[in-house]
């Protein structure tokens, strides 16, 4: 599964994996189902710590990743992206490009404890996310490959 969305803290911060080769159809499906996850919220923000640290490929198309993830990316309810091990410098130049169009809240950090503690310092209304296992006590939400979209919600 290229991606898998999770919730870290339900209704506050969502954890959103890349593994291996990450395609067009995976970002539209990431992007439509993060856009409808923005609009259930009602007054805060929802934070996004993305994982990429099982990412081997993502698409280099900058112009059609800014088109595929604006909505989510420019949504006013998108608190902060963290994102956690970019792994090279050619997807963190893809990463920034697409990030910088949308004007985007972001960070960049090594570990996902990193990652933890950014969101912390940027939300002071967060609890404490050390406490909190990845992935132990995350909720599995959704599970992405191309066209395929895993809803786990429904299976509960």
């Amino acid at each position: 599964m290229p991606g898998r969305i999770s919730w870290l803290l339900k209704d506050k911060v969502v954890v959103l994996e890349y593994i291996g080769v990450v395609t067009l159809d995976d970002l539209r499906n990431i992007s439509r189902l993060g856009t409808a996850m923005l609009n259930e919220f009602e007054d805060a923000l929802g934070h996004v710590i993305v994982d990429e640290s099982q990412l081997t490929s993502y698409p280099m198309n900058v112009p059609q990743g800014i088109k595929l993830l604006n909505a989510t990316l420019s949504h006013p309810r998108l608190g902060w992206l963290i994102f956690v091990a970019i792994p090279n410098e050619v997807v963190s130049f893809v990463t920034k490009m697409v990030l910088s169009a949308a004007r985007t809240r972001y960070r960049v950090v090594n570990t996902f404890a990193e990652a933890k503690a950014a969101l912390m310092e940027a939300d002071s209304t967060l609890p404490d996310l050390h406490k909190i296992d990845f992935p132990g006590d995350a909720i599995l939400l959704y599970e992405v490959d191309g066209d395929q979209v895993i809803d786990h919600l429904s299976h509960a």
